[in-house]
């Protein structure tokens, strides 16, 4: 099966990976204590023309470490009027995208912060001349064993077959150049032919 034939349990509705990078957080845990730069990786991913989307927040340090939320442009004005946004859905997913990277970039006008307790929440923060104000909270779910289960398994799966590939791909490199490769001069001429030496000339 090539790389291109495992599909990644999150695109199987079909889905389309807007944004992929690891972004450090603001961590902070149920005893709550924080960890200013926790290593953590995010997506976005569209569905359905970009009518819905969803966030992932991954640690590669945790497999099972894994939330995510939801949005669907039909119910997004409950979300937007409990957060007192104005802005319409689709600028919503461009803007979540813009702070998440400018989090990864370590832009201190914004801060991404992860608190979990009883449940998973980002916040979404912006630093002014003279506060730092909430821009929104994202209430995040765990994702199932069984959806876990299957993405460690994706995940183990394409880099089994990306090495493989990889390996073909240098045997194959290197047989080319064994084929090619000239031959060395001595055995493209062609040999003179030995005179064998002369017996010596008795003396008279």
């Amino acid at each position: 099966m090539s790389p291109k034939e495992y599909i990644d349990p999150s695109l199987e509705d079909g889905g389309e990976i807007k944004f992929d990078e690891d972004t450090p957080l603001k961590f902070q845990d149920e005893q709550k204590n924080i960890v200013p730069d926790a290593p953590f990786h995010m997506r976005i991913i569209t569905y359905d023309n970009d009518t819905r989307f969803r966030i992932e927040v991954t640690m590669e340090a945790d497999l099972y470490f894994f939330y995510f939320a939801e949005f669907e442009e039909k119910t997004f004005d409950d979300f937007k009027n409990q957060s007192g946004l104005s802005i319409n859905f689709k600028d919503f997913i461009t803007s979540i995208m813009k702070y998440i990277h400018a989090n990864s970039q370590k832009d201190p006008n914004y801060t991404i912060v992860l608190s979990q307790g009883d449940n998973c929440q980002l916040g979404f923060k912006q630093s002014l001349e003279i506060k730092q104000v909430d821009l929104f909270d994202v209430e995040l779910e765990p994702e199932t064993d069984e959806f876990i289960r299957r993405q460690i398994q994706y995940r183990f799966d394409k880099s089994r077959a990306d090495l493989k590939a990889a390996r073909e791909q240098k045997e194959d490199l290197c047989r080319t150049m064994r084929v090619s490769e000239p031959k060395s001069s001595s055995s493209i001429l062609p040999k003179s032919p030995v005179t064998p030496p002369r017996s010596p000339t008795p003396r008279k």
